[in-house]
Protein backbone atom coordinates (compact mmCIF):
# COMPACT_ATOMS: atom_id res chain seq x y z
CA UNK A 1 0.00 0.00 0.00
CA UNK A 2 2.69 2.54 0.94
CA UNK A 3 5.62 1.72 -1.36
CA UNK A 4 7.10 4.65 -3.26
CA UNK A 5 9.58 2.74 -5.42
CA UNK A 6 12.60 3.49 -3.22
CA UNK A 7 14.94 1.00 -1.58
CA UNK A 8 13.03 1.48 1.70
CA UNK A 9 10.20 -0.46 0.04
CA UNK A 10 12.54 -2.75 -1.96
CA UNK A 11 11.61 -0.94 -5.17
CA UNK A 12 7.90 -1.69 -4.80
CA UNK A 13 5.37 0.97 -5.78
CA UNK A 14 2.19 0.80 -3.69
CA UNK A 15 -1.17 2.51 -4.12
CA UNK A 16 -0.20 5.57 -2.07
CA UNK A 17 3.10 5.90 -3.92
CA UNK A 18 1.36 5.52 -7.28
CA UNK A 19 -1.15 8.27 -6.48
CA UNK A 20 1.56 10.61 -5.21
CA UNK A 21 3.69 10.04 -8.34
CA UNK A 22 0.88 11.29 -10.62
CA UNK A 23 1.31 14.97 -9.70
CA UNK A 24 3.02 17.15 -7.12
CA UNK A 25 -0.28 19.05 -6.72
CA UNK A 26 -2.77 16.77 -4.93
CA UNK A 27 -5.81 18.61 -6.30
CA UNK A 28 -4.74 17.66 -9.86
CA UNK A 29 -4.95 13.89 -9.20
CA UNK A 30 -8.30 12.74 -10.63
CA UNK A 31 -8.67 9.74 -8.32
CA UNK A 32 -8.12 11.62 -5.06
CA UNK A 33 -10.73 13.59 -3.15
CA UNK A 34 -9.06 16.33 -1.10
CA UNK A 35 -10.72 16.42 2.32
CA UNK A 36 -12.23 19.52 3.91
CA UNK A 37 -9.29 19.83 6.28
CA UNK A 38 -5.84 18.57 7.15
CA UNK A 39 -6.92 17.04 10.48
CA UNK A 40 -9.01 13.89 10.78
CA UNK A 41 -11.51 15.77 12.95
CA UNK A 42 -12.15 18.15 10.03
CA UNK A 43 -13.14 15.37 7.61
CA UNK A 44 -16.88 15.27 6.92
CA UNK A 45 -19.24 12.55 5.77
CA UNK A 46 -19.50 14.44 2.48
CA UNK A 47 -15.77 13.83 1.87
CA UNK A 48 -16.38 10.07 1.97
CA UNK A 49 -19.51 10.36 -0.17
CA UNK A 50 -17.59 12.33 -2.79
CA UNK A 51 -14.75 9.80 -2.69
CA UNK A 52 -17.27 7.01 -3.32
CA UNK A 53 -18.78 9.09 -6.14
CA UNK A 54 -15.35 9.20 -7.83
CA UNK A 55 -15.26 5.40 -8.16
CA UNK A 56 -16.52 4.41 -11.62
CA UNK A 57 -19.67 2.26 -11.33
CA UNK A 58 -17.99 -0.60 -13.23
CA UNK A 59 -15.91 -1.29 -10.12
CA UNK A 60 -18.60 -1.00 -7.42
CA UNK A 61 -19.33 -4.70 -6.91
CA UNK A 62 -15.97 -5.74 -5.44
CA UNK A 63 -14.82 -2.39 -4.05
CA UNK A 64 -13.75 -2.07 -0.41
CA UNK A 65 -12.46 0.64 1.88
CA UNK A 66 -8.84 0.06 2.92
CA UNK A 67 -7.98 1.95 6.10
CA UNK A 68 -6.30 1.56 9.47
CA UNK A 69 -8.32 0.32 12.43
CA UNK A 70 -7.56 3.58 14.23
CA UNK A 71 -8.91 5.68 11.34
CA UNK A 72 -12.09 3.60 11.26
CA UNK A 73 -12.84 4.12 14.94
CA UNK A 74 -11.67 7.74 15.23
CA UNK A 75 -13.22 9.04 12.01
CA UNK A 76 -15.60 6.80 10.07
CA UNK A 77 -17.38 5.31 13.07
CA UNK A 78 -17.85 8.74 14.64
CA UNK A 79 -19.28 10.13 11.41
CA UNK A 80 -21.68 7.19 11.14
CA UNK A 81 -22.79 7.63 14.76
CA UNK A 82 -23.30 11.37 14.23
CA UNK A 83 -25.91 10.75 11.53
CA UNK A 84 -28.38 10.25 14.36
CA UNK A 85 -29.57 6.79 13.36
CA UNK A 86 -28.06 4.39 15.85
CA UNK A 87 -27.54 0.92 14.46
CA UNK A 88 -27.99 -1.23 17.56
CA UNK A 89 -27.11 -4.41 15.68
CA UNK A 90 -23.66 -3.04 14.81
CA UNK A 91 -23.04 -1.84 18.36
CA UNK A 92 -24.10 -5.06 20.09
CA UNK A 93 -23.34 -7.68 17.45
CA UNK A 94 -20.39 -10.04 17.92
CA UNK A 95 -19.95 -10.10 14.12
CA UNK A 96 -16.79 -8.26 13.07
CA UNK A 97 -17.72 -7.39 9.48
CA UNK A 98 -17.69 -3.65 8.94
CA UNK A 99 -19.31 -1.53 6.23
CA UNK A 100 -19.30 2.16 5.44
CA UNK A 101 -21.52 3.78 2.79
CA UNK A 102 -22.40 0.30 1.52
CA UNK A 103 -18.80 -0.83 1.00
CA UNK A 104 -17.00 -3.41 3.12
CA UNK A 105 -14.18 -2.06 5.28
CA UNK A 106 -10.85 -3.88 5.47
CA UNK A 107 -8.19 -2.95 8.00
CA UNK A 108 -4.68 -2.45 6.65
CA UNK A 109 -2.09 -2.06 9.43
CA UNK A 110 0.32 0.04 7.36
CA UNK A 111 -2.30 2.69 6.52
CA UNK A 112 -2.02 5.88 8.63
CA UNK A 113 -2.98 5.58 12.28
CA UNK A 114 -2.07 9.20 13.09
CA UNK A 115 -3.20 12.25 11.17
CA UNK A 116 -1.02 14.31 8.88
CA UNK A 117 -1.08 16.87 6.06
CA UNK A 118 -1.49 15.57 2.48
CA UNK A 119 -2.03 12.06 3.79
CA UNK A 120 -4.00 9.42 1.91
CA UNK A 121 -5.98 8.08 4.85
CA UNK A 122 -8.63 6.02 3.02
CA UNK A 123 -8.55 4.01 -0.19
CA UNK A 124 -11.66 2.74 -1.95
CA UNK A 125 -11.44 0.39 -4.87
CA UNK A 126 -11.43 -3.01 -6.50
CA UNK A 127 -7.84 -4.19 -6.11
CA UNK A 128 -8.49 -7.29 -8.23
CA UNK A 129 -8.92 -4.99 -11.25
CA UNK A 130 -6.40 -2.25 -10.36
CA UNK A 131 -3.40 -4.31 -9.30
CA UNK A 132 -1.56 -7.56 -9.87
CA UNK A 133 0.46 -9.74 -7.55
CA UNK A 134 3.11 -11.41 -9.67
CA UNK A 135 5.78 -13.98 -9.12
CA UNK A 136 9.29 -12.80 -10.05
CA UNK A 137 11.00 -16.04 -9.06
CA UNK A 138 9.18 -19.30 -8.61
CA UNK A 139 9.44 -21.03 -5.22
CA UNK A 140 12.58 -23.15 -4.98
CA UNK A 141 13.66 -25.42 -2.12
CA UNK A 142 17.11 -26.86 -1.48
CA UNK A 143 18.57 -28.88 1.34
CA UNK A 144 22.03 -29.73 2.67
CA UNK A 145 23.30 -32.09 5.33
CA UNK A 146 26.95 -31.10 4.91
CA UNK A 147 27.20 -28.20 7.35
CA UNK A 148 24.93 -29.83 9.94
CA UNK A 149 26.28 -33.39 9.59
CA UNK A 150 27.87 -33.72 13.02
CA UNK A 151 24.62 -32.55 14.71
CA UNK A 152 22.41 -34.94 12.68
CA UNK A 153 20.58 -31.99 11.16
CA UNK A 154 19.51 -30.95 7.68
CA UNK A 155 19.54 -27.34 6.49
CA UNK A 156 16.65 -26.26 4.23
CA UNK A 157 16.41 -23.02 2.29
CA UNK A 158 13.37 -21.76 0.40
CA UNK A 159 13.32 -18.76 -1.92
CA UNK A 160 10.46 -17.01 -3.71
CA UNK A 161 10.22 -13.47 -5.06
CA UNK A 162 6.95 -11.65 -5.61
CA UNK A 163 6.10 -8.20 -6.90
CA UNK A 164 3.05 -5.98 -6.86
CA UNK A 165 2.03 -3.93 -9.89
CA UNK A 166 -0.41 -1.09 -9.19
CA UNK A 167 -1.91 0.38 -12.36
CA UNK A 168 -5.47 1.34 -11.41
CA UNK A 169 -4.98 4.79 -9.89
CA UNK A 170 -5.77 6.75 -13.03
CA UNK A 171 -3.96 10.00 -13.83
CA UNK A 172 -4.72 13.74 -13.80
CA UNK A 173 -7.80 13.39 -16.01
CA UNK A 174 -8.91 9.73 -15.92
CA UNK A 175 -10.24 7.73 -13.01
CA UNK A 176 -9.31 4.12 -12.35
CA UNK A 177 -10.71 1.28 -10.24
CA UNK A 178 -8.92 2.68 -7.17
CA UNK A 179 -9.69 6.09 -5.62
CA UNK A 180 -8.76 7.69 -2.33
CA UNK A 181 -9.37 10.37 0.27
CA UNK A 182 -6.43 12.63 1.10
CA UNK A 183 -6.25 15.26 3.82
CA UNK A 184 -5.59 18.86 2.79
CA UNK A 185 -1.98 20.05 2.71
CA UNK A 186 -2.38 22.59 5.54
Amino acid sequence: FLGDGTSTYFGHMGIVGKFMSISDTISEIAGLKVGTGNAWSELALQDFEETAALLPSDFDDNAKWYISKTFYHQVMRKLANATGVANMFEVLSPEKRRHFLGYEVEFVPCMPSTEGNSQICAILGDLSVGSYLGERKQMSLEQSRDVFFKNYQTGIIGVERVDVNIFGCGDTTNLGPIVGLITADS
